[in-house]
């Protein structure tokens, strides 16, 4: 680890930790360093005593705080004997958190996967390659703004935070109830958005993509209340895995870039996959082919895991991502 104050190192674990970075990824003083006194003082202070920010879903944090109690505990250990540190003990309140946690027993389901840490990073690098533009004057290599935006199965909501705050008037979507039970995607997603503040600025909206394939009649209002005013780029990220789910994904697709529409905007959609089985994503091209929809993959530079755009999360170079654009034939 570079050489930084005490202080600036146990900065540097409050920002990992607010990122999300995986437990067994994360950037961490010598244990000496992080279990003497000060360095305790330092934790304690930042990420028990100062509540200035959201904290992240239990899941994590059970992960987080598993991984430094391991490593407070190694460095008490090998302070042992030393003069400055003779009572030295970790902080209890350490481990009444964790205990907590462990008790609540939460899923983790906050971490942005692969796909959509890629996409969030070409989405403010490479803006131009994908033809995604703000409403805030910014023109795309068309020459046309493209505003409004959909996303398909938002999961977290990353995405849909990351593109509201660079300007864009977005509709966030995901399941609104699950079979069997469990919490359904769209309340994750509303409380995501709501952690980040931004539950006045994103619509957050239930859609079922087998409700495409329905007739006009048959479908929620979502559907006409999106169709009416359809988006000018759809995104969605790590939504092509179950090839059960391939045909209504893609009959979603087709209905929302062949609407009628007076823009003369032409929409797209833009997908981010991580590759996890090559005849998946064959289907889905096959798929997409048949409904009249045209896939091509979008070029774009690699990333660079010297300069990450987001902390390093072991996802973001290590797991192949096809990036595509797709676009109706008939627009």
């Amino acid at each position: 680890m570079p050489s930084y104050s005490l202080e600036e190192a146990i900065s540097t674990i409050r920002d990992q930790y607010f990122a999300l970075v995986p437990a067994r990824l994360l950037r961490l003083p010598p244990p000496p360093t992080l279990a003497s006194s000060a360095g305790q003082a330092h934790l304690a202070r930042l990420l028990l005593d100062e509540r200035r920010f959201p904290q992240p879903e239990d899941g994590y944090r059970r992960l987080f705080w598993r991984s430094m109690l391991r490593e407070l505990e190694s460095g008490l250990r090998d302070l042992e004997g030393e003069a400055d540190d003779l009572d030295l003990e970790i902080d209890e309140r350490f481990y009444e958190l964790l205990a907590g946690l462990m008790i609540a027993d939460i899923p983790l389901g906050s971490m942005a996967e692969a796909a959509a840490l890629q996409l969030g990073h070409h989405i403010l690098r490479n803006r131009a390659q994908l033809d995604i533009t703000t409403l805030m004057g910014t023109i795309s290599s068309s020459g046309r703004s493209r505003g409004r935006i959909l996303e398909l199965g938002a999961g977290t909501g990353f995405l849909s935070c990351l593109l509201v705050q660079q300007g864009h008037e977005v509709t966030a979507t995901d399941l609104g109830e699950v079979l069997g039970g469990g919490v359904p995607p769209l309340d994750r997603l509303r409380h995501n958005v709501a952690l980040n503040k931004l539950d006045g600025q994103i619509r957050v909206e239930s859609l079922d993509w087998m409700d495409a394939a329905r007739g006009l009649s048959e479908r929620p209002d979502i559907w006409d209340s999106i169709l009416t005013n359809p988006p000018d780029t759809i995104i969605a990220a790590d939504v092509i895995y179950d090839p059960d789910l391939i045909p209504p994904l893609v009959c979603t697709l087709s209905t929302l870039l062949s609407s009628p529409t007076t823009s003369t905007i032409p929409r797209q959609a833009i997908i981010a996959a991580t590759v996890r089985n090559a005849q998946t994503l064959s289907l889905f091209t096959q798929c997409c082919s048949e409904s009249g929809l045209e896939v091509v993959d979008i070029e774009l530079p690699p990333l660079d895991p010297e300069q990450p755009t987001f902390w390093d999360s072991g996802l973001d170079v290590s797991v192949p991502v096809r990036i595509m654009r797709i676009v109706h034939r008939g627009t």
